[in-house]
């Protein structure tokens, strides 16, 4: 079983984190996480430079010692090649879990945060 978590993130430009999980990855179950230390997400450069105005991400994580997402991976970007992925990535390894929502997250199972980009207009 594989579990969504999303999340939400104001920043100068907007991310935001969708609420239903991708039907592709089999999920049944969606998670809220609570955060100590919120991610915070950048629009990438280069998506900037090319006039790219959106992108979506699906990252996996496992949880580390002290709540830190860990072993993050992209899973899916759209569009390839613009740094939407290692931003995602970034943003999120620089947040913290909050500890109650950790100890009642099985520590083998993995957590997937899909993310959207979009320039506020």
């Amino acid at each position: 079983m594989y579990v969504l978590a999303p999340i939400v993130i104001g920043v100068a430009l907007t991310a935001s984190f969708q609420e239903k999980p991708d039907p592709g990855l089999n999920s049944d179950v969606i998670a809220h996480p609570q955060w100590t230390v919120r991610p915070t997400l950048r629009f990438p450069t280069i998506a900037s430079e090319q006039d790219v105005q959106a992108g979506e991400v699906v990252v996996r994580c496992e949880i580390g010692i002290g709540g830190h997402p860990e072993h993050c991976k992209v899973v899916s970007e759209t569009p390839p090649g613009m740094g939407f992925g290692s931003a995602a990535v970034e943003g999120i390894q620089g947040g913290v879990l909050a500890p109650e929502w950790v100890k009642d997250w099985p520590a083998d199972r993995p957590f997937f945060v899909p993310v959207r980009f979009f320039l506020a207009g």
